[in-house]
């Protein structure tokens, strides 16, 4: 009787342990693959294609969606419009992981100046407004949520007052 409680007491240290190792493990693959998203993020955010595009938006002015369709629409300029559309795309999928917790906010802000959200939230708000009226559609919502943590972080920041206006003129 006393040799099957030892057995009985040894497989249960066996499990324990077995099952901590296990969670363990989880976490540490949880912990890896954050920071190989936050990798992907530094990358993604500090590239020469993220600047380049990011400069082809903010020298595109425009005021209206009509303005913006006539000047860098798909058929008139496709170069441009496929800049507006990678931009927009971008920060909605980064807004996406923001939102979800994949991507802490601080960590982003840190990544990303908060006035460059705000500098092309503002900049290409029109199109947006349009997509969302005609589609009936939230269309790049996880941006907007972008913008509006930047503007908590810097309320006084307007396109005319981002310290990167020097660079778009």
């Amino acid at each position: 009787m006393v040799e099957a409680s030892l057995v009985n007491f040894a497989e249960l240290v066996v499990l324990t342990i077995g099952v901590i190792i296990a969670v363990l493990e989880i976490r540490n693959i949880s912990s890896m693959r954050r920071v190989e998203l936050n990798n992907r993020l530094l990358e993604y955010t500090w590239s020469k294609d993220w600047t380049k595009i990011g400069i082809s938006v903010l020298n595109s002015p425009f005021s209206t969606y009509a303005e913006w369709f006539e000047k860098y629409g798909p058929q008139v300029n496709p170069e441009v419009a496929t800049d507006f559309y990678s931009m927009m795309n971008r920060m909605d999928g980064l807004g996406i992981q923001v939102k979800n917790g994949l991507v802490d906010i601080d960590l982003f802000f840190t990544y990303v100046h908060p006035s460059l959200v705000i500098f092309y939230w503002e900049h290409v708000k029109p199109v947006i407004m349009n997509w969302r009226e005609r589609w009936k559609y939230p269309v790049h919502e996880n941006f907007e949520h972008l913008y509006n943590e930047a503007k908590k972080r810097m309320p006084d920041v307007t396109p005319s007052r981002s310290p990167l206006r020097e660079y778009t003129n």
